[in-house]
């Protein structure tokens, strides 16, 4: 496989610039010469008794992983850059994270009503702020005492929150602003978006991610479509990858969710 890479890095190479997409003729090229290696591999297994499935499934859904591969290569090699106002609402919303919020959550959120009720009303101030500015929808957390003790049996039933590990996120990235480097406002923008996605899946059903069914029904119910703006196309691509894996952990989905998701955004 190591030699397979390499012949997808030579392809991206020749076509030019990384930034491109390889033409479906070099991956055409690159798919052929992979099956001639699994055809030598099978008979390898064959001769030495090894097991044939397990080769057969490295090279499953081949061309498909290619293709992905190529999106990722160029996703995290493009150059990032965001727009000075976006910087600048992010350095507003860094501060009130590290100055009103006050740092890190854990369990101590949910021991009591007045305090559940005093952080969220601040997170959701946040999400007011994004959605305003980037016409999302994402929802705002339930600060009723009904809803406070449903998520507080829910924390005892499930092996985690989504919400502190996502929060927590947020906030660690707040603090490297405001920063002279891209790379720390598109981490802060990511968690942000992240934190969004985490709160819907809340919202939908309480800590289970499988709440939505793909990672394209989720970026479409909440518009973060939107979040191109500042993430930028493959920005936004990665963005949706993330969301991905969030909901693969609970329902164990393959590519193929996240295949229709980026083909969806136009990003393969």
């Amino acid at each position: 496989m190591r030699t397979l890479l390499v012949l997808v890095l030579v392809s991206i190479l020749i076509s030019g610039c990384s930034q491109q997409q390889i033409k479906e003729k070099l991956i055409d090229q690159t798919a052929n010469t992979a099956e001639v290696m699994k055809e030598k591999l099978i008979e390898l297994a064959s001769k030495r008794g090894f097991n044939q499935e397990i080769v057969y499934d490295l090279f499953k859904d081949l061309k498909e992983r290619i293709i992905l591969f190529n999106f990722y290569f160029q996703a995290l090699t493009e150059d990032i850059t965001i727009p000075n106002d976006s910087k600048m609402l992010a350095d507003d919303l860094a501060k009130i994270i590290k100055e009103d919020i006050g740092g890190p959550i854990n369990d101590t959120l949910f021991e009591d009503y007045e305090t559940f009720k005093r952080q969220t009303y601040r997170i959701n101030h946040i999400i007011e702020t994004i959605n305003e500015h980037f016409k999302t929808e994402i929802p705002k957390i339930k600060v009723s005492r009904e809803y406070y003790e449903k998520l507080k049996v829910a924390r005892k039933t499930m092996s985690y929150v989504p919400l502190v590990d996502s929060y927590n996120n947020l906030y660690y990235s707040s603090l490297k602003l405001p920063s002279d480097k891209n790379e720390h406002y598109w981490e802060f923008y990511k968690n942000l978006f992240l934190l969004g996605a985490d709160i819907a899946f809340i919202e939908g059903k309480i800590g289970y991610r499988a709440a939505f069914k793909s990672t394209w029904e989720i970026s479409n119910t909440l518009k973060l479509y939107n979040a191109k703006g500042v993430l930028g196309n493959k920005g936004y691509g990665l963005l949706l990858s993330e969301i991905h894996w969030l909901i693969r952990a609970e329902i164990g989905k393959g590519w193929v969710d996240l295949k229709d998701a980026l083909r969806r955004a136009e990003l393969i």
